[in-house]
């Protein structure tokens, strides 16, 4: 069922001029939707998901939770169909044909695979995964640019700290910066892989000669730190630190979020915070608030944390503000509000980061949110 063959259905419905079995299939959907005003558990939810899967051409994309809030079920049924077409399907480009939209036409495309890297000398290279180029070559290190996106730092001859005459670029530190709309694969000297998101940047040094490896994030970024017990692994976010010796973590910590969110995949890191130190197990995430308060999250949502570093977004009761928070950095657009938009509304489901922007906006349509594109603007609207 496509997008608007669905929209089609329900306004059908809305007018009393369904079929028995298209009345079903919307009544189906009216009943997911009423899911959200009991308390019912998760093996509940499960058994009434099996079934209304079983009846439906499309994937419901409501996740296995007790939902204990409460939505318009008009609104449930429109963000459910709307995402269930848009954000769960595998390949939602697959079948698209040629893109033709308005955003598309002022250039606001998805983001891809570049970022600039600036030397201590103020030496500056533009990075994009196009092509291999060798950057830096010198006794102890070289540095390449790979056409999968990835800058390489190869220590193929470890630098000997006693020696007084070592070339003074590997004794530098390197500044890895993402535009909105860029990405870039990082692999540290120490074999550590770092994975960049768009709007930021990684500060580290060209060899890790010190008895800490330190690095400096801003913005957001997934950690596979190389194992090295001689040598802990720190990730420095303005007055936290993130200590580890071997692990998978990601970090999101821009300027425009509220909190420093820490969440561990695999291993443990510890988390130091002014005077407090909490220590992760996987599955858990520790989230710093601006004023420096400080808590750990049990069972948090790792697959929310690192879906941009598999290549989607995924949203998860995401309001809407958070949404188009992300858009902004991965389209590289700017957004703004008119009028009444429906900020209590949460959406669930997830999409490829290669869809155009058009289609996520198209599903905010069916939830009353509309918008118009002016020079790289988003302008959300409640109006048409």
């Amino acid at each position: 069922m496509q997008h608007n063959e669905a929209k089609e259905l329900f306004l059908k419905y809305q007018s009393g001029q369904c079929t028995a079995e298209e009345k079903a299939i919307v009544e189906d959907w009216l009943l997911f939707g009423k899911l959200t005003e009991f308390n019912l558990s998760d093996e509940e939810l499960e058994q009434e998901m099996k079934y209304l899967d079983s009846r439906l051409p499309i994937e419901p994309i409501i996740r296995k939770h007790s939902f204990r809030y409460q939505l318009p079920v008009a609104a449930v049924l429109l963000i459910t169909i709307g995402l269930g077409i848009h954000f769960y399907n595998k390949n939602p480009l697959s079948n698209s044909g040629p893109v033709n939209s308005i955003a598309y036409e002022q250039g606001i495309t998805p983001g891809t695979n570049k970022a600039t890297l600036t030397m201590s000398n103020g030496e500056t290279f533009h990075l994009k995964g196009n092509k291999d180029q060798m950057l830096l070559q010198e006794t102890g290190l070289k540095i390449t640019n790979t056409k999968q996106g990835q800058l390489v730092y190869d220590a193929h001859h470890p630098i000997n700290a006693h020696n007084p005459i070592q070339p003074e670029s590997l004794l530098a530190t390197h500044t890895v910066t993402t535009p909105r709309g860029g990405q870039y694969e990082i692999i540290l000297p120490d074999g550590t892989k770092v994975w960049l998101n768009a709007s930021s940047s990684l500060k580290f040094p060209a060899l890790f000669t010190a008895q800490e490896r330190n690095v400096e994030l801003k913005g957001e970024a997934y950690f596979e730190v190389a194992k090295n017990a001689a040598k802990p692994f720190q990730v420095l976010v303005n007055t936290t630190v993130v200590r580890v010796l071997g692990t998978h973590f990601n970090i999101t910590a821009y300027s425009d979020e509220p909190n420093i969110k820490t969440t561990l995949l695999e291993g443990a890191v510890q988390v130091n915070n002014r005077n407090r130190i909490d220590r992760l197990k996987p599955g858990q995430q520790s989230i710093i608030g601006k004023h420096g308060e400080m808590k750990v999250v049990n069972a948090a949502d790792t697959e929310h944390a690192v879906a941009w570093k598999n290549g989607y977004f995924y949203f998860n009761r995401t309001s809407l503000a958070e949404i188009m928070k992300q858009l902004s950095r991965w389209y590289d657009v700017d957004v703004s509000y008119k009028g009444r938009i429906p900020v209590e509304e949460e959406f669930v489901g997830k999409i490829t980061r290669k869809a155009s922007i058009s289609e996520i906006l198209n599903v905010l349509e069916l939830s009353g949110v509309h918008h118009k594109v002016i020079n790289k603007r988003i302008i959300l609207t409640s109006e048409n």
